[in-house]
């Protein structure tokens, strides 16, 4: 999970980093999240939804003790980011 939000938040702070009013803070995951899902560009919300996912994916992952995680949904956070990008890239 981890690396998958990871690896598509990394791609997305380096995109947006001056519009998104990012500054290098933890609060910069949340706002790139609603920089992206409060954006009017339809793809740009949906590349959004796909990361607040994975965040929370993550976020459970890591500090909920009782989730568990199987390879399925492993693979479904990294197809959820791959889908993220290549929406990305034709915006």
């Amino acid at each position: 999970m981890g690396r998958s939000y990871y690896g598509l938040y990394n791609v997305l702070r380096a995109r947006f980093r001056t519009v998104a009013n990012l500054q290098g803070k933890s609060s910069d995951h949340r706002r790139l999240i609603a920089y992206l899902t409060e954006n009017d560009d339809a793809r740009l919300q949906q590349v959004g939804e796909k990361l607040k996912n994975l965040r929370d994916l993550r976020n459970d992952a890591d500090y909920e003790m009782s989730f568990t995680i199987d390879a399925a949904q492993s693979e479904l956070a990294y197809q959820w980011a791959r889908e993220a990008v290549r929406i990305l890239i034709g915006s």
